[in-house]
This record gives structure tokens, sequence and C-alpha cells, in this order.
């Protein structure tokens, strides 16, 4: 009884979690993509390395999350909270329309994954604090991350204003 309740168990989480065939890889590299993001909005909000990033913590304290955005192919590695912080996933083309439909949140900032590539062990990202308003306001951090064994390194962080 105990081998197949273990049989069966194995195989639920083989088949749950995609360790199977070219899945493995695809979960390996969503697990560190997602990682890395985290990390990338660690450093933008803790150390306020980000330009402008006191309009997303006022936004996220009057609303129940910081909206987060990005092309809809990476919509899936954004993370939906990373410590105390909690995200609403969002796609990219939807959220300007969402922001004007609520007045409640006008001049409201939002988070934008703006760049992601990975090349092997090395990751780079642009996070992207913004608004939807005419004259578009915020900052930005691009951030290098490496991966060592198994841990992420930050090894180059640069900011920028939106104006």
């Amino acid at each position: 009884m105990r081998i197949l309740l273990f049989i069966t168990v194995f195989f639920l989480s083989y088949t749950e979690f995609g360790f199977r065939g070219s899945n493995c890889d695809e979960f390996l590299i969503k697990n560190d993509t997602t990682k890395a993001i985290e990390l990338s909005i660690q450093k933008s909000f803790y150390r306020h390395t980000m330009p402008e990033v006191e309009f997303l913590i006022r936004s996220y304290k009057s609303g129940d999350s910081i909206l987060f955005t990005s092309e809809k192919k990476f919509l899936r590695y954004l993370p939906s909270e990373v410590d105390s912080l909690k995200f609403k996933i969002i796609e990219k083309k939807n959220i300007c329309s969402l922001l004007a439909s609520d007045t409640t949140w006008k001049n409201r900032h939002y988070l934008s994954l703006q760049y992601f590539e990975r090349r092997n062990n090395k990751f780079e990202i642009v996070l992207v604090n913004k608004n939807c308003n005419q004259y578009t306001s915020g900052g930005g951090l691009g951030i290098s991350i490496i991966k060592d064994s198994d841990s992420l390194k930050v090894i180059h962080i640069g900011a920028f204003n939106i104006n």
C-alpha cells in the first residue's frame, strides 16, 4: 500500500510541476527568472534606488496593490508579491484604460517590466514606474544580475528619471 501511495504522489508531483522532458528546463528558467525579477524589485523598493519609487508606494497605500505589467510573454514570470508588497498583474495594453476608467487612481503610477534578457547565467532587467498622463513622469532602474551556483548576485545598478 505504501508503494502505491508513493508512486501516486510521485506521479502527481511529476505531472503537476512539469518535471518531464523539455518542460524541466522551462520550469527551472521560470524559477530563476522570477527570482531575478523579485531581487530587482527588492533593490528598487527597499533602498529607494529607483527614482520616484515613492509614487508607487503612495499609490499602494491608498489601493490594495501595486499595479505591475509587462509584455504578455513575461506576465507569467511576474511575482504577485515580494515580501510585504502585493502586486496586481495586468497586461500592458490594458493598464492605461484601467487607470483612466477609475477616477480614484488619477496620477497613479504603475510598475512595468520594461526589458528582460537572460543569457546563460546573466540577467539584464529594466523596471520602470510611471503614470499614464499626457506628460508621463516616473523613474526606472536597470539592473544586471548573475547566477552564481544557487544564488543571484547584483553586479550593476543604474537609475534614471522619466520626465
